[in-house]
């Protein structure tokens, strides 16, 4: 019986240990896999509280306790830095944007077994893959590949942020800063290590504290490393990390609304404006402070940021200026103009390389009743060119497709201008009269407009020097068309339905429907179809690599926009479909090799050409001999006229036959000697005629 009751406690235990080791396993997948420190620290603390663990694995249990429970506290690093600081900045996961650009490039892969991330299988390897030479010994692989595996390391690294509370008259920031390395081992290794090295410091809040000089403080908590000017500060962002509510930059009401922005963000940077200008009087720039104070309104500008991001298949960058509600900033006011209605883009055409778009006025849903009635004649005064700017355009399209004639022997891109306007017939008058002008005058080689048909519609050309004609129609919806021919037939076919419009282009239709709704001005860039547009015109001076390796770009978009809120302005810049960075460094290999094979065969020629010229050298020398062997005399004759002929040849090329010196007799010898004087191993020869006469006695 005892042995049975023995035996039935033991299992107890046994099973309770279990229990406690599961809830350990548990905690650390979570933490360490699952990156959820929530769960995690729900399971540590089960394991804390079990009296069947062991004492091994409480310490252990409560050492990563702590790290989740300052995961938590630092879910947002704002959270530990101050509530008024000047400046911040911020990199978050830097790994796992750096894992999207590598795969978005095309550069993912194992060098180990040679297979790309797209599963792509290479040749197999030879002792020269190819690839574009850096070094002696080293070269770009034509096959490179980023490892997995340092792309695991690095996406382990959580991030760092840094605050500026001030600057003194020196140009000195002060702040503090933080840094997260993760779980990444290595990177946490050698900071451990490396700050050993600094002089040591009374412990703050129980944590390791070092300072340098009393000039740069570092405190080492369970996950992070906070650095820091001054103790205050240093002292001051562990007690916010010890307690998560307590008022920081991350309460920040401002700062709070920049949320959106910061999610998912790979840097982040922040700009208090309000502090912008107290911080120009304190260094004295007074003048300065109160133009800018004028002109951009100091006193209501919140905040300037600027954020980069990658997703999983572009790149963004953004810059945003917030201002507050009842502003008077006079900057802004003057580059804002009302929302494009986007309407302007059912005009044009599909596979345009290149959109842009402006909006200019409000638009008009019901537009009002023209004052002439339609069809009747339309005539211009002074002041319709004011109105057409300011009250008539409602938003301009410009967009540039291929040639119409592809078989010309310069092909010139075609390009359109779609207006939206309230009256197209008063701006046909007013543009038709504005572009007879130089014809009015007597310009050189331009003529006359006249009248012309394009797909059933009236208009009316233009023509102007180095330039294709300019063709002007309007339409009945309101829009008004101007442009090279082929481009206003495009968008006439468009309007038509017998042409695919905007909305059916594959590439270009995701970066226009993502336009936000206060977009007044914009831009959208298709870069292989840019290229192949360029090619033509550039001619030879296009590099062929660059000619060669238009596919690689044919997924290559950029879009620039900007928000115009009353409120708000942004910029936004976003690149998509980039293009395969291994295929463009195996087209440079093989130009490369092409070039290398050239200057191979040139080397060859010339030495050819030498060994050429060393044989008739030879044969010439052996003829040579060969007379001279069968007339030994002549042959010194004619070796003894070679040795004198140089000198005849110099003396004959320099001086042509009427302008040389006879031989010089021995007289005439004599007096240039005695004019030039004696030399040095010669004696003075005295002319007795120079002598001077005797004096008389």
């Amino acid at each position: 019986m005892v042995v049975v009751a023995l035996t039935g406690v033991l299992a107890q235990r046994v099973a309770a240990q279990d229990a406690a080791e599961s809830h350990f396993q548990r905690g650390y997948y979570l933490q360490t896999l699952k990156n959820d420190p929530a769960g995690a620290a729900k399971a540590y603390e089960q394991v804390l509280a079990d009296p069947a663990a062991t004492a091994e694995m409480k310490a252990d249990a409560q050492t990563r306790l702590a790290q989740c429970r300052e995961d938590l506290a630092t879910a947002d690093l704002a959270a530990l830095l101050p509530a008024d600081a000047l400046a911040y900045v911020e990199i978050n996961r830097p790994g796992a944007h750096v894992g999207n650009l590598i795969r978005m490039f095309g550069l993912m892969g194992d060098p180990a077994s040679q297979t790309k991330a797209t599963g792509e299988k290479p040749a197999a390897p030879q002792g020269d893959a190819g690839g574009v030479p850096l070094a002696p010994g080293f070269q770009v692989p034509a096959d490179f590949a980023v490892s997995p595996a340092l792309v695991r390391e690095l996406e382990k690294v959580r991030g760092v942020a840094a605050a500026i509370t001030s600057i003194d008259r020196h140009g000195i920031p002060d702040g503090v800063a933080v840094i997260h390395p993760g779980e990444s081992d290595l990177l946490r290794g050698l900071a451990e290590t490396s700050i050993q090295f600094v002089q040591r410091a009374d412990a703050i809040e129980g944590f390791k504290t070092y300072q340098i000089e009393n000039e740069v403080w570092l405190v080492q908590t369970a996950r992070l490393f906070v650095v820091a000017r001054t103790k205050e500060q240093a002292v001051a962002a562990v007690a916010r990390l010890k307690n998560p509510g307590a008022e920081s930059l991350a309460s920040n009401e401002r700062f709070a609304k920049l949320a959106a922005d910061r999610k998912d963000a790979l840097a982040f940077a922040y700009l208090a404006g309000d502090q912008i200008g107290p911080l120009m009087i304190a260094h004295g720039a007074f003048t300065e402070a109160m133009i800018a104070r004028s002109v951009v309104d100091l006193d209501k500008l919140e905040s300037l940021t600027a954020v980069a991001k990658t997703t999983q298949d572009g790149i963004e960058v953004q810059a945003k200026v917030v201002m507050g509600e009842g502003h008077r900033n006079l900057a802004y006011a003057l580059i804002r103009t009302a929302p494009a209605t986007r309407r302007t883009l059912a005009h044009v055409p599909s596979g345009a390389a290149a959109i842009a778009i402006l909006g200019l006025n409000p638009a008009t849903k019901t537009p009002a009743e023209p004052v002439i009635p339609p069809g009747e004649p339309r005539y211009v005064t002074a002041m319709d060119l004011g109105r057409e700017v300011f009250a008539n355009i409602e938003e301009i399209s410009v967009f540039v497709t291929p040639s119409a004639n592809p078989d010309a022997r310069t092909p010139i891109p075609e390009v359109g201008l779609v207006f939206g306007v309230k009256d197209a017939e008063q701006s046909q008058a007013l543009w038709d009269q504005l572009l007879a002008l130089p014809s009015m005058f007597g310009a050189p080689l331009t003529s006359p407009p006249t009248d012309v048909t394009i797909e059933g519609e009236k208009g009316r050309q233009f023509r102007f020097p180095y330039i294709p004609p300019v063709v002007l129609v309007a339409q009945k919806d309101r829009t008004f068309l101007a442009g090279t021919q082929g481009a206003v037939a495009a968008s006439l076919r468009v309007a038509a339905g017998k042409q695919d419009s905007l909305a059916k282009d594959p590439q270009l239709k995701a970066l226009v429907d993502a336009l936000p709704e206060h977009t007044s001005k914009g831009a959208v860039v298709h870069v292989g179809r840019a290229i192949r547009l360029a090619a033509p015109i550039a001619g030879r001076d296009m590099p062929p690599e660059i000619a060669a390796s238009t596919s690689v770009f044919d997924d290559l978009t950029l879009s620039f926009v900007t928000d115009e809120q009353p409120t708000q302005f942004a910029v936004r810049a976003k690149a998509k479909g980039m293009p395969d960075v291994a295929k463009l460094v195996k087209i440079a290999a093989q130009f490369d090799d092409t070039r290398r094979s050239r200057i191979v065969e040139a080397r060859r020629q010339i030495d050819a050409a030498r060994a050429d010229a060393a044989r008739a050298d030879a044969e010439i020398r052996s003829l040579r001999e060969r007379q001279a062997e069968l007339d030994p005399q002549r042959a010194i004759d004619e070796r003894k006229s070679r040795v004198r002929q140089p000198e005849a040849g110099i003396e004959s090329r320099a001086l042509p036959e009427t302008q040389r010196e006879p031989p010089r007799t021995e007289e005439k010898k004599r007096e240039d000697r005695l004019d030039e004087g004696p030399t040095l191993d010669e004696p003075k020869v005295e002319d007795p005629a120079s002598e001077p006469a005797p004096a008389p006695r």
